[in-house]
């Protein structure tokens, strides 16, 4: 849970975080998720795009979010993000960002980035794990694919080698596939 202090801070669990250079969070949520959308698709600073992907993942977190709509939004642009932007950096927080919010509706993407050495391998990197923080427990042969595939770059080979042995824990205890509900 965020909790709100002065305008350019919040307190997560006791530990101020500082993202918003910028006063994003002065806005309010509908006027702020316009201006990230905007910012991440056309800003030329990747420095500048790279803390809007965290603040559109906070959204999430608001009253105002359980609205399907916003949902949607908020994940179609962190997919358009993970696809489209010029930096692996930016992309990257993209893929985390799916995950760690389980947008299950966009799997597909990530399997397809994970997959696709057309991505730079930290975008890679990152849409495996988030495969793993999704518990996609179906994509566990491809996951095994990629971690014996010799013509990766240890980015993938490792990550993949990771998620795998995440998954088989997960399984091993039981531990049932999240099913598309966002935290």
């Amino acid at each position: 849970m965020l909790i709100y202090t002065p305008p350019n801070r919040i307190l997560c669990t006791g530990m101020e975080v500082i993202f918003d250079e910028y006063k994003m969070r002065e806005l309010p949520p509908p006027v702020r998720l316009t201006e990230l959308e905007k910012t991440l698709r056309f800003e030329e600073n990747e420095a500048k795009r790279w803390p809007c992907v965290f603040l559109l993942g906070e959204l999430t977190e608001l009253q105002y979010a359980p609205d399907k709509t916003v949902l949607q939004r908020i994940a179609d642009q962190l997919e358009w993000t993970l696809l489209f932007d010029k930096s692996p950096i930016v992309a990257h927080e993209g893929a985390f960002q799916i995950g760690l919010r389980n947008f299950v509706d966009k799997r597909q993407t990530l399997i397809d980035v994970s997959l696709n050495n057309k991505f730079h391998d930290i975008t890679r990197h990152e849409s495996i794990e988030a495969l793993g923080a999704q518990r996609a427990y179906e994509c566990l042969p491809m996951i095994i694919g990629l971690e014996n595939d010799e013509s990766e770059g240890p980015a993938v080979r490792d990550t993949a080698r990771f998620v795998r042995m995440r998954l088989e824990l997960l399984i091993a205890a039981g531990s049932p596939p999240y099913k598309g509900d966002v935290v």
